[in-house]
């Protein structure tokens, strides 16, 4: 356009469309050039514009790649750029006590698989015998399963990195490892039930593990800020979900429980220490227990917490409850007397002594003898809606 009354010209801007336009024109230009180039008989010519035509587009290709990477690099919004990255569903959090001390952690183990493909022929037998000497606890039936396939498959996971060491400086082709993650506790049968465990998959199956999977799976390294949960703990670390319990005093129940279980030469044993101010539990043992790291092979009366899974009737402790109301009630003092020489009979029950002393006793006698006369004519002097 020529200029209006002094003014710059208008000039269109800088589109697509323009740009589209310029390449038609172009394209154009260089057909015109290889048919005047063919009219005068020109063959190399045509051969070098057509050559050099291609290389034109390569490189304003490779240009336009470069110019857009370094766009966005430089100059594009932090938000504008995804990166999705697979969520390690399967990762969990260290577990520990009120204190720091580990309960539970993930530690790196190893898959180990074979691809008898790759193993040189005659040396199958070489392969399988380094395998089984530096892995003892790896199948020979599955080793021969796995190399009578021909193809990649696993032969035992759960390497340990010293394991892992040793299978890789055989130096044996087809042999391959692929990290997992495995869950580990090191206080073995220690408070075995009350911290439970996980699976393979990272799902909890048992115990803390399973009561708080969603808190240790949200506190794992890299997901969420640490959660602290079941009490406060003094100093566990970053990344760790802390139960209330002590060790100290979870290791001091433990070795009550045994030694009450030899003395009594009892089946079982349970015990529980609480807070009786904040109601946390510092200490939870059921006997048998078993090793978290096994628990697959723990027989089910081992695995039963009967702490929380089993149900008990009251029974002579409930006494307690008994005479502390008639004392709060006054309805009797620790020297009143009663009449526990002949049975009571009850809504059709007679209420029988099990350590039967058939004679008038104190209140503190008939709690120290455990007497469930004594307890029952206590309980029929307090009447019905106050017991």
């Amino acid at each position: 356009m020529s200029p209006i009354d002094g003014h710059t010209p208008y000039r269109a801007p800088f589109s697509l469309s323009f740009v589209w336009r310029s390449a038609i024109e172009a394209m154009w230009r260089i057909e015109h050039a290889f048919e005047r180039s063919r009219a005068e008989g020109k063959a190399v010519d045509d051969a070098r514009l057509r050559i050099f035509l291609f290389l034109s587009l390569f490189a304003l290709g490779f240009v336009a790649l470069g110019l857009e990477a370094t766009r966005a690099a430089l100059f594009a919004h932090p938000a504008a750029v995804v990166v999705e990255a697979p969520l390690a569903t399967a990762a969990r959090a260290d577990l520990v006590d009120r204190e720091g001390r580990l309960l539970a952690a993930d530690l790196p183990h190893y898959g180990l698989y074979l691809d008898p493909r790759d193993v040189s022929k005659g040396h199958e037998a070489e392969t399988r015998d380094e395998l089984l000497d530096a892995l003892p606890r790896l199948s020979k039936e599955r080793l021969a399963r796995v190399m009578a396939a021909g193809k990649r498959d696993l032969l035992i996971g759960g390497l340990t990195p010293q394991e892992r060491t040793l299978v890789h400086d055989l130096g044996r082709p087809g042999v391959e490892f692929e990290e997992e993650p495995k869950r580990v506790y090191p206080l073995g049968h220690s408070a075995g039930h009350l911290i439970g465990y996980s699976g393979n998959g990272g799902k909890g199956l048992a115990g803390a593990e399973r009561a708080l999977d969603g808190p240790i799976h949200a506190a794992a390294p890299g997901l969420q800020a640490p959660v602290a949960a079941q009490g406060p703990a003094s100093g566990p670390p970053a990344n760790a979900v802390a139960l209330s319990i002590d060790l100290r005093v979870q290791g001091a129940l433990e070795d009550e429980l045994r030694k009450a279980m030899i003395a009594n030469q009892a089946r079982a044993a349970v015990g529980i220490v609480t807070d009786v101010q904040t109601g946390e539990i510092l200490a939870l043992s059921s006997l048998p227990d078993f090793d978290p790291n096994a628990a697959g092979q723990a027989s089910a009366d081992a695995t039963l917490n009967r702490a929380a899974a089993s149900v008990y009737e009251m029974g002579s402790t409930f006494k307690v409850f008994t005479f502390a109301m008639g004392l709060d009630a006054k309805v009797a003092t620790l020297s009143t007397t009663v009449d526990a020489s002949n049975p009571v009979s009850l809504g059709g029950q007679t209420i029988h002594d099990y350590h039967a002393v058939n004679r008038v006793m104190t209140l503190e006698d008939v709690f120290l003898h455990s007497s469930n006369i004594g307890a029952a004519r206590l309980g029929l002097a307090a009447g019905a809606p106050r017991l």
